[in-house]
């Protein structure tokens, strides 16, 4: 889950410094504003599941699905900036 979520991180930084370089804009979309309130409300989850405060059994059972979720989304919004990046890749593959 870790890899996913650093690669997704690495992935579009390089791919927001290439479309840059070639004069094209490569803004935040949704899926990304997605990723980055699920990855908040992720880290808020397992904090208060680790901490002891939480009793409700379901609330820290539920962790796991969270994650998952959140990892799902990452990876989504990897996929989308690719996409979003794909005129500038072709444009270098071809010249």
């Amino acid at each position: 889950m870790v890899v996913i979520i650093v690669a997704r991180e690495l992935l579009v930084s390089g791919l927001r410094g290439f479309s840059e370089a070639k004069g094209q804009a490569f803004g935040a979309n949704w899926w990304g504003k997605i990723k980055m309130l699920l990855q908040s409300i992720c880290l808020g989850w397992i904090l208060q599941s680790l901490s002891g405060c939480s009793d409700w059994k379901a609330f820290v059972d539920a962790r796991v699905i969270v994650v998952h979720v959140m990892v799902l989304f990452t990876a989504l919004s990897a996929v989308s900036y690719v996409f979003a990046s794909r005129e500038a890749l072709l444009e270098q593959s071809r010249g």
